[in-house]
């Protein structure tokens, strides 16, 4: 009483107007653009579409060179613009870290110094007197850059504690700590 109707079509084994390698490397290398250029997805997304172009249909292939060239000039004139940018400001927050670190270590000495003075009723001349009283390690008497720390004073006046900074020479502008740190 029913009647069957078999229909039977051709190719029904592959997805017909797809072009995945094509439409993955236009994804890539869209986000690649829009990421300025990052070159992680931009150049593998050219890749891919370059590949996808072998196989029809290919506009998302085609659209994924485009963007992916784009992608590789945007990278070539972005990155050493980013990296003049970046560098310099690494190497600022690199010398503000030393300069903190030669900070805490002078704080350290007087504080050793405080110590020493507390025990012994007078304070060190030296920075050996901390050594040898284990307040200090000779790390601690050393500034960022490997200087040693400049010991003046000591005995009945608190020891002024100041190191020679990045050019490793007293008396220049970039000692720590500065005239107006007392």
């Amino acid at each position: 009483m029913h009647a069957e109707i078999s229909v039977r079509t051709e190719g029904t084994n592959e997805i017909s107007g797809s072009n995945r390698c094509g439409v993955i490397g236009l994804v890539l290398s869209i986000v690649g653009v829009c990421m300025c250029g990052f070159w992680l997805l931009t150049i593998p997304g050219l890749i891919l579409s370059i590949i996808g172009l072998r196989k029809q249909p290919r506009t998302a292939a085609t659209v994924g060179t485009i963007f992916g060239g784009i992608g590789i000039i945007e990278f070539i004139i972005l990155g050493p613009l980013m990296l003049a940018i970046f560098l310099p400001a690494l190497s600022r927050a690199r010398d503000s870290a030393k300069e903190q670190i030669t900070m805490d270590r002078i704080h350290a000495v007087q504080t050793a110094s405080e110590t020493f003075n507390a025990d012994n009723g007078k304070y060190p001349t030296s920075m050996d007197q901390l050594e040898n009283a284990k307040l200090l390690s000779p790390k601690e008497t050393k500034d960022s850059w490997d200087n040693g720390l400049k010991f003046v004073g000591g005995g009945d006046t608190e020891p002024v504690i100041t190191s020679s900074g990045r050019d490793g020479e007293f008396g220049t502008e970039d000692d720590l700590p500065s005239p107006s740190h007392p």
